[in-house]
């Protein structure tokens, strides 16, 4: 038997994170949306804050938030609570 690739190698990596949850601040964000817009999902912030807490934290905005570990979803959740933003962000 012949045994099928896929034709596009992220593919399977696609797939991997459409079906994962991702809970920050009590609130559960699809895997397969980037950090820069699933941040956005969560009360209070806006598109400039997200761009910050991926700016400060040195996160790539276009990162599947699904591919996030669960320290990096608990440095997102310390920085939300105890937010050090800096004043030209």
């Amino acid at each position: 038997m012949e045994q099928k690739t896929p034709q596009n190698p992220n593919a399977v990596k696609e797939q991997k994170y459409e079906d994962k949850l991702v809970r920050i601040l009590s609130k559960d964000i699809e895997g397969r949306s980037t950090i820069y817009h699933g941040l956005t999902k969560i009360k209070g912030i806006s598109w400039s804050i997200s761009n910050a807490i991926c700016n400060a934290l040195g996160f790539d905005k276009r990162r599947k938030i699904g591919s996030l570990t669960s320290e990096e979803v608990q440095k997102i959740s310390d920085f939300m609570k105890n937010q050090k933003i800096p004043a030209y962000l």
